[in-house]
Formats: structure tokens, sequence, C-alpha cells
């Protein structure tokens, strides 16, 4: 018992003296000001978009159309065979590559080049890039005159 009443006369004491705090006060922007952010500084994250949407899709419709050609030209050139022909004596024998090869191999070559093309486009398209703010011309006419502004 006797240690609860020196807990309670300490705990008067402490409110009574000020040690125990009040709840601060309501901050004020004066507060904030030193605090704050330094001068001319932003947030990277606010004020950015894409830099090209029309870029982005492109590089997507590219990509997708030259993986869909990739095992279809190596098919084609895989599967074809050689046009062997000999001389009706049989003394000389020819083998060309067949036209569906020079054509499956046409399409692997362009295939590759869509891919190269492509996902660049993704990635440059989709890069994040500050907003930039159109520079604005106004001319203002009045009963006492006129004025031109321009913003750089």
């Amino acid at each position: 018992m006797r240690s609860l009443a020196l807990f309670a006369l300490a705990a008067s004491l402490a409110f009574a003296t000020g040690c125990a705090g009040s709840p601060p006060a309501a901050a004020s922007p004066d507060d904030y000001a030193q605090n704050g952010p330094p001068v001319g500084w932003r947030d990277p994250r606010v004020g950015k978009e894409t830099r090209s949407g029309a870029m982005v899709v492109t590089g997507v419709v590219m990509t997708s159309i030259a993986g869909t050609m990739l095992p279809i030209g190596s098919v084609m050139a895989a599967s074809s065979s050689q046009d062997c022909v000999t001389d009706p004596s049989g003394a000389s024998f020819t083998c060309t590559p067949a036209a569906a090869r020079t054509t499956g191999l046409g399409v692997l070559v362009a295939a590759a080049g869509g891919l190269a093309i492509g996902i660049p486009l993704m990635v440059l398209g989709a890069q994040k890039v500050p907003v930039e703010i159109p520079r604005r011309a106004s001319l203002t006419v009045g009963p006492t005159g006129a004025g031109l502004r321009y913003d750089f």
C-alpha cells in the first residue's frame, strides 16, 4: 500500500512540474518549412509519363509476329528436301535446294529482324520521361492597353 501511495505522489508531482509532457500542439505549416525537402527538389515519381505508347504497341505487335514466324520458318527450312536431277545418260547428278528451304530461311531472317526491332521499341517506348510542360504564349487586350506573355 505504501508503494502505491508513493507512485501516486510521484505521478502527481510529474504532471504538476511539467515532466510528464502534455500532448503536442497542432502543427502549423511553418513547422514543416524547415523540415521539408530542399528548394528546387522534385519527387522523381511525380510528373512522368511513358515516352510513346505507339512505340510500345508497335514493338509488341512486331515481337509477337516474329515469335510466331520463328517456328514456322524453322519447320519450312528443315522439312524441305533437295531437288536432284540426273541427265538422261546418267553421267551427271546435280542437286539444288528446294524453293521451300530458301523461303523458310527468308522467313527466319525476317523473324530475327522483327525481334531485333520490336524488343528495343518496347523498351524505349515504355521508358518513363518527365512530362514536358508546353510553352504558352498569350496576348491580352484590354481597355487600358495590351500585353504579350511567353512562358519559357
